[in-house]
């Protein structure tokens, strides 16, 4: 009877156990936009699209006053984002891979004032204060053509 219940909880329960890393996984920086959906539950925000020719822009709300923006190659790649609000999002989140980079070159920063890496693969700068905090992530040479740095806030 005991063997019958148990595996009976485990029919159940197995495909769940595939499905949980899936609904973890969240949009990063050079990722493909299919988990931006995924980024809105985690953050427990709201999300406003804005499209143009070129790109499209996902803003997220959090709760806390913060927003993220996640901006969205023609072909659904992820180049670039941008956040402000009151304290830093999950970068680990939203970073994605190039976070080990950001993390290992804040590392090895001197003094204070803005954080700037400027790479041809890689672009970041953070700054802020308390409840005051702006930063961008990009990929200079995922820019889809016709934009710029300066359209990614």
């Amino acid at each position: 009877m005991k063997f019958l219940f148990c595996f009976h909880v485990a029919v159940y329960l197995l495909p769940l156990a595939f499905l949980a890393p899936a609904s973890l996984a969240w949009c990063s920086l050079g990722d493909n936009s299919i988990a931006i959906q995924s980024d809105q539950l985690q953050m427990h925000g709201t999300v406003r699209v804005v499209t143009t020719g070129r790109y499209s822009m996902h803003e997220i709300r959090t709760p806390s006053g913060g927003t993220i923006r996640e901006y969205v190659s023609p072909g659904g790649t992820v180049f670039a984002v941008g956040w402000d609000g009151p304290g830093v999002p999950d970068l680990k989140q939203i970073l994605g891979s190039y976070f080990d980079t950001m993390k290992q070159t804040a590392a090895r920063r001197r003094g204070h004032g803005p954080l700037v890496i400027d790479t041809p693969e890689f672009y970041f700068v953070q700054s802020g204060h308390m409840r005051s905090f702006h930063g961008t992530a990009r990929l200079p040479q995922q820019l889809p053509q016709g934009v710029s740095a300066a359209d990614i806030k």
